[in-house]
């Protein structure tokens, strides 16, 4: 019995050995799990923070990147409008450009019509300037004779016009007279 007792101790004990192995297996491997799920949640929680941090980086660059696109657009632009008046006046007014564009359209049209026009007055000019000439010299010559002629004519002519204001003077004062009486 003696035996038994010692056997059954030993198996007791071993048992005991055993539970307190498993145990501290079973606490270990919790231990464990509970560290690597910490240690999990904790570099998840890092990589998160790490990634918003990235990601906010990088959204602060592609906001400086556009302002300073924009800035720069918004710099061609007041350099182009201040060396393109016109075409700016004409694209904040654009009615009024509209007006101006089919007023200078048709001034442009009206020059190029008389164009043609011109440049036939012009060869009609260049080709009758010999003529004209040629008459001009003939007018001065005419123009002696016909004032010496004149002169002769006019003498007698002013003689004949004299006469008849002078009868004509007579009749308007005859003609007064009479009225005169019948009133």
């Amino acid at each position: 019995m003696l035996i038994f007792i010692t056997i059954s101790e030993k198996v007791n004990n071993s048992l005991e050995t055993s539970k307190n192995f498993l145990k501290n297996v079973g606490d270990t491997a919790i231990n464990k799990s509970e560290n690597i799920t910490n240690s999990a949640v904790e570099t998840f929680n890092n990589t998160n923070t790490v990634t918003k941090n990235v990601i906010q980086d990088n959204l602060n660059k592609v906001n400086n990147a556009k302002d300073l696109v924009s800035n720069t657009i918004q710099s061609l632009w007041n350099n182009w409008v201040a060396n393109h008046w016109a075409i700016a006046f004409v694209v904040s007014h654009p009615i009024i450009g509209i007006v101006l564009l089919i007023t200078v359209i048709l001034t442009i049209w009206g020059l190029i019509q008389m164009i043609p026009s011109l440049l036939v007055n012009f060869w009609l000019l260049v080709f009758k300037s010999p003529f004209i000439f040629g008459k001009s010299l003939l007018k001065i010559k005419n123009e002696k004779e016909v004032t010496e002629n004149f002169n002769s004519n006019q003498e007698k002519l002013l003689k004949q016009i004299l006469t008849k204001l002078e009868m004509i003077e007579k009749e308007q004062k005859n003609i007064k007279e009479e009225l005169k009486k019948h009133k």
